[in-house]
């Protein structure tokens, strides 16, 4: 059996090949290269300030997951073309795009804990009702024991579902905050 050093050791080594360790400083080097700034953005949505582009924004994601949690990240982005921007109104684009992100994700996140607590509810209204059908209806027969199945289905789903979003979704969210807030080093725009 493998001990927690030996695991997090392995995952240093395979971290190393892909980014540039600075083990002093516990800081990790990640660079990302486009042939143009406007692939950083998604140039669909027309805002006064560029929107940072999905795939962008999922590589960031997973440059924090793909490195240990106890090193910081500093983002290099190497762009060949930079269409007028200067290194200086990328950085300040980035910062925006990146507030606006953490804002959209605190408002998702309290839209979705109000829906589990909705459905927690709903569980337990259904939940009750099941209780009250196997007590007061007598004489169902064949269509009771379906209506309380499908009932008794209902309740487990709503419940069940109300537990995902709090305890898996909800950790997901919260632990990319926490990446930028704690582990987001800096981010340096280097254009030819």
């Amino acid at each position: 059996m493998q001990t927690d050093r030996e695991y997090f050791e392995k995952i240093r080594k395979c971290t190393v090949r892909f980014y540039t360790l600075d083990d002093e400083n516990k800081s990790v080097e990640a660079c990302f290269v486009y042939d143009s700034v406007y692939d950083l953005f998604d140039c669909s949505i027309g805002t006064k300030t560029p929107i940072l582009s999905d795939d962008f924004v999922d590589n960031f994601k997973y440059t924090f997951e793909s490195v240990p949690d106890d090193y910081t990240v500093d983002f290099i982005i190497k762009c060949k073309d930079s269409e007028s921007f200067t290194e200086s109104q990328l950085e300040e684009i980035f910062r925006s795009n990146i507030e606006l992100q953490a804002l959209r994700t605190f408002s998702m996140t309290k839209r979705k804990v109000r829906l589990s607590y909705a459905l927690i509810f709903t569980g337990l209204i259904l939940l009750v009702a099941t209780l009250f059908i196997e007590k007061f209806w007598v004489n169902g027969g064949f269509s009771k024991k379906v209506f309380s199945y499908v009932i008794d289905i209902a309740t487990t789903v709503t419940i069940w579902e109300a537990m995902n979003i709090l305890l898996v979704d909800m950790k997901e969210q919260r632990r990319y905050l926490k990446n930028i807030r704690k582990r987001f080093h800096s981010i340096r725009f280097k254009c030819e």
